[in-house]
C-alpha cells in the first residue's frame, strides 16, 4: 500500500512538472506574440509597413533578442506563433537592408540562412517549407505568411493567436479571396495569384478548395495574374511605379520598364506644310537587381501637304512622304551601389 502511495506521489509530481513546463512554454510564446503585436500596432497600416521609420530597426531586433528562450526551444511551436515568427523575420530582413524597392533586389532574400531557431539556422524559405508546412500542411498558411511584396496577401494587423488560429486563418483566407490581386472571376474565366500555381501541390484540388469558400470554378478557364514584387512599404516613392520608373533607377530583377514618347512637329511655309512625327520606344529588363539590358528604337513618319491641312494627317496620309525606323540599338543600365544610392545609375545606348 505504501509503495502505491509513493508511486502516486511520483506520478503526480511528474504531471505537475510537465504542466509547469508547458505553462512556461506558452508564457514565452505569449510574450513574443504580445511584443510582435506592439510592432504591428506601431508600424503596420492596411498591410503596409513603415520600413523607413528608424525606430523599427531597433524594435524588430529587440523582439528577437528579448525572446531568445522561445527561439532556442527544440520543440516545434504552435502554428500561430510560427506564423508570427516568420512574418517578424521577413520584416527584420527588409529593415536590415532597407532601402529596397523589392525583396527581390536583395539576392537570396528567401534563401540565405538568417533565422536562428532551435539551435539551427534557417532561411526564410526553409523555415516556411521545411518547418511550418512540414508540420502544418494547411494551404491557408499561404495567406498568412507574408513575403513583403505588394502581390502577397496583406500583412495582418493582428498577431495570430493559438486559441483562435483556425478562425483567423479562415478569415484571412476569405479576405485574400476578396482581394483582386489574389482572385478575380468572370463568367468564363478565373484569374488567380501565382501563389496557386507555385504551390499547386499544397492546394491539391482547387475545385474542392474554393468550394469551401462558396466559390464555384467549374467550367471556367484559369489564368494567372502578374505578380508585383514591389515592397509592401508605406513610403509611396519606394513602393509604386513613380519610384521604379525614375530613369536613373534600375528595374528590379525580373521586372521591366517600357517607355514610349511621341513627338509631332509641323512647319508651314508659303507653299506647303511639312509634318514630322517621331515615336521613341525605350525598353529595359531587370537582368539583375543592379543591371538592366534593353533597347532603344526610333520610328519616324513624314509628309508634305497643302498649308490648310491638319498636322495630324502625318499619322495617315504618306502619299507625299514616308516612314521608317531611323534608329535601333541595345542599351544597358547599371547601378554601382543601389542600396546606398537607389536613384543613381550609369546608362548607355549604342
Amino acid at each position: 500500500m505504501g509503495n502505491m502511495n509513493k508511486m502516486n506521489i511520483y506520478i503526480t509530481a511528474l504531471l505537475v512538472l510537465l504542466l509547469s513546463v508547458v505553462s512556461q512554454d506558452r508564457a514565452v510564446a505569449q510574450n513574443f506574440n504580445l511584443d510582435f503585436q506592439k510592432i504591428l500596432d506601431t508600424y503596420v497600416v492596411n498591410g503596409l509597413v513603415a520600413y523607413e521609420n528608424p525606430a523599427l530597426k531597433a524594435d524588430i531586433e529587440d523582439l528577437f533578442m528579448a525572446n531568445g528562450d522561445l527561439l532556442s526551444q527544440d520543440e516545434i511551436l504552435d502554428k500561430a506563433t510560427l506564423i508570427n515568427i516568420y512574418n517578424a523575420a521577413v520584416i527584420r530582413e527588409v529593415v536590415r537592408h532597407y532601402p529596397l524597392a523589392s525583396p527581390q533586389d536583395l539576392g537570396g532574400f528567401f534563401d540565405r540562412k538568417v533565422l536562428d531557431y532551435g539551435g539551427e539556422m534557417y532561411s526564410l524559405d526553409g523555415f516556411e517549407k521545411g518547418l511550418i508546412f512540414n508540420k502544418y500542411n494547411d494551404p491557408r498558411l499561404h495567406f498568412a505568411l507574408v513575403c513583403a511584396a505588394i502581390s502577397c496577401p496583406k500583412l495582418s494587423s493582428e498577431v495570430y493567436q493559438p486559441n483562435k488560429i483556425e478562425a483567423q486563418l479562415d478569415m484571412i483566407t476569405r479576405a485574400a479571396l476578396d482581394d483582386p490581386r489574389i482572385f478575380r472571376s468572370t463568367e468564363k474565366t478565373i484569374s488567380l495569384s501565382k501563389i496557386f500555381r507555385w504551390y499547386a501541390d499544397d492546394f491539391d484540388d482547387l475545385t474542392v478548395f474554393f468550394a469551401k469558400y462558396d466559390i464555384d470554378i467549374n467550367d471556367r478557364s484559369i489564368k494567372y495574374l502578374p505578380y508585383d514584387w514591389t515592397l509592401n512599404d508605406q513610403v509611396e516613392k519606394k513602393g509604386n511605379n513613380s519610384f521604379r520608373y525614375i530613369s536613373s533607377s534600375t528595374v528590379r530583377k525580373g521586372g521591366f520598364e517600357l517607355k514610349i514618347f511621341n513627338n509631332l512637329y509641323s512647319q508651314v511655309d508659303p507653299s506647303e506644310r511639312s509634318n514630322f512625327f517621331t515615336q521613341t520606344t525605350s525598353f529595359v529588363y531587370g537582368f539583375r537587381p543592379n543591371f538592366n539590358i534593353g533597347f532603344d528604337l526610333r520610328y519616324r513618319r513624314v509628309n508634305y501637304l497643302a498649308t490648310d491641312t491638319s498636322p495630324f494627317e502625318v499619322l495617315g496620309d504618306l502619299s507625299t512622304g514616308g516612314s521608317r525606323i531611323s534608329n535601333v540599338g541595345p542599351k544597358i543600365r547599371w547601378a554601382p551601389n543601389p542600396r546606398k544610392f537607389p536613384n543613381f545609375s550609369i546608362q548607355s545606348a549604342f
